[in-house]
C-alpha cells in the first residue's frame, strides 16, 4: 500500500510541499480533492500524478512512511493515516483530521482478535502468547503500558489467515465494519482505538508563510468537501400564512434563508440539511401544507436518496452544480409524478453500472470483499471500478 506525496513548487521554490493517499485509500482521496477543486490523475505505473495546481507537486509514497518523511522534511505535508503517525511517534503538526475510510465516511478501527473458539475474553489472557500484526511499535507499546508480556510479531500480510489456521494466537488488525473478521469465522476481543486520515505537515515547512497557508487552505477545502457529503440543499416555495411553521420545522446550519417572490404572497426558502432527514422531512413539510413546492438539490452519488424524497413528495430533484434556470424549471413542473417512474433522463450505462455499485457496497456496509461476491466480480476489478470518477451522466 502506497500513499500519494505532493511536493509544493513554490514560486521559484523546488520545496516539497504535500501529500495525499494511494493504495487503499487513494481512489477515495483523489475523489475527495476533486470535489475541492483539484484534480489529481494517476497514471498505472507513475509515482509523480499530475495535478492542476503549480504550487503542488505530487509523488507516490508508502502509506507506512509516510509520517517519518514528512517528521524528516522529505517532504513537508501529507495525508496519511493517524494510524501511522502513532505507530513512528511523529512528532509533526496535525493541520487537520478528515473522517473517511475507502469505502465510507466513517473511521477505521484497530483491533485486537482472535479466532472464534479461543478461550481468550481479555487482552490480559493473552500473557505469553504470539500476536502478528503490521502495526508493531503502537502494539508493542500498548502491551507494555498493560503489564502484558506477549511474543510480538511482524506481519507482511494476510494476517486475519494466521490467527485462523493457529499460526499465532492473536492478531492486531485495522478494520471498518468487523465483517471481514466475522466471515473469516474470528472475534474481537478489544478495540485498541479509531484511525482517521490526517493532513500533516513538516514543523519547519509549518512555520513558512506560503507553505503554512497552502496547507491550511488544503485543510479547509477538504474538510468542506467532506461536510458537504452529508448535506442536500432543500429549496421551497412557501405561502405566506404558512412561513413560520415551515421554518420552525427545517433544521439549518445557520438559519434557512427566506425570501419573498415578486408580487406573490409566497416566498423562497433555502436550507442545507442532513441528507439523511430530508425523507422524513419532506413528508412533514407537506402536511402543514401540501401546495409548498419542494426540490431537492443533491451533490453526485446521492441519486438514490432525492429519488426517494421525490417519490416522498418533493417535486423534483437536481444533481449539483445547478444553474438559476436549471431550479426554477425545477419549481415550475407541473406537478409531481404520480407513479414511482420518474421522467428523467435516462442515465448512461456507466453511471447505472456505477449507482448499482455503490448501493450494492452499501448494502455490505462498505465491505469490498462481500460487494465484489455479491456482484461476482474480483476483488481487484471492483476495487478498479470504485477508483475510477462517477460518470457524470
Amino acid at each position: 500500500m502506497r500513499r500519494i506525496g505532493c511536493r509544493g513548487s513554490g514560486v521559484v521554490s523546488a520545496d516539497r510541499l504535500e501529500t495525499l493517499s494511494k493504495g487503499s485509500l487513494e481512489a477515495a482521496t483523489i475523489e475527495l480533492f476533486r470535489r475541492s477543486g483539484w484534480k489529481i490523475r494517476t497514471g498505472d505505473r507513475s509515482y509523480f500524478p499530475s495535478i492542476d495546481d503549480p504550487n503542488i507537486r505530487c509523488l507516490l509514497v508508502r502509506a507506512q512512511e509516510m509520517a517519518r518523511y514528512v517528521e524528516s522534511g522529505a517532504l513537508d505535508a501529507g495525508l496519511t493515516g493517524r494510524d501511522w503517525v502513532l505507530e513512528h511517534q511523529a512528532d509533526v503538526v496535525v493541520a487537520e483530521e478528515l473522517v473517511y475510510s475507502k469505502t465510507s465516511l466513517r473511521p477505521t478501527r484497530w483491533v485486537l482478535v482472535v479466532a472464534g473458539d479461543s478461550p481468550v475474553k481479555k487482552p490480559e489472557d493473552l500473557r505469553g502468547a504470539r500476536v502478528a500484526t503490521e502495526l508493531v511499535g503502537y502494539t508493542r507499546r500498548w502491551f507494555a503500558e498493560r503489564n502484558i508480556d506477549v511474543k510480538l510479531e511482524f506481519s507482511w500480510g494476510a494476517t486475519e489467515a494466521k490467527v485462523a489456521e493457529g499460526l499465532v494466537d492473536a492478531i492486531v488488525e485495522v478494520t471498518e465494519t468487523g465483517s471481514t473478521l466475522k466471515a473469516h469465522g474470528l472475534r474481537i476481543v478489544c478495540e485498541l482505538f479509531e484511525s482517521v486520515p490526517q493532513l500533516i505537515a513538516n514543523k519547519a515547512a509549518w512555520a513558512v508563510d506560503w507553505k503554512r497557508e497552502k496547507i491550511q487552505q488544503i485543510a479547509l477545502l477538504l474538510a468542506g468537501a467532506l461536510r458537504a457529503e452529508a448535506q442536500v440543499g432543500l429549496k421551497m416555495n412557501v405561502a405566506k400564512d404558512k412561513l413560520q411553521e415551515v421554518i420552525a420545522l427545517v433544521p439549518a446550519i445557520t438559519a434557512p434563508t427566506v425570501s419573498p417572490l415578486y408580487g406573490t404572497e409566497w416566498f423562497a426558502v433555502e436550507s442545507v440539511i442532513a441528507e439523511a432527514t430530508v425523507r422524513d422531512l419532506i413528508p412533514k413539510l407537506l402536511q402543514i401544507d401540501p401546495n409548498t413546492r419542494i426540490v431537492v438539490l443533491t451533490g453526485y452519488g446521492s441519486v438514490a436518496t432525492a429519488i426517494e424524497a421525490v417519490r416522498r413528495g418533493a417535486r423534483h430533484y437536481l444533481t449539483k452544480p445547478a444553474d438559476a434556470d436549471e431550479i426554477l424549471a425545477a419549481f415550475d413542473r407541473e406537478s409531481r409524478p404520480s407513479s414511482g417512474a420518474l421522467p428523467l433522463e435516462p442515465m448512461s450505462l456507466d453511471r447505472v453500472e456505477w449507482e448499482h455499485i455503490n448501493r450494492v457496497l452499501m448494502d455490505c456496509q462498505g465491505n469490498i470483499s462481500e460487494a465484489a461476491r455479491v456482484l461476482r466480480l474480483h476483488r481487484r476489478s471492483l476495487q478498479r471500478k470504485l477508483a475510477k470518477y462517477p460518470p457524470q451522466k
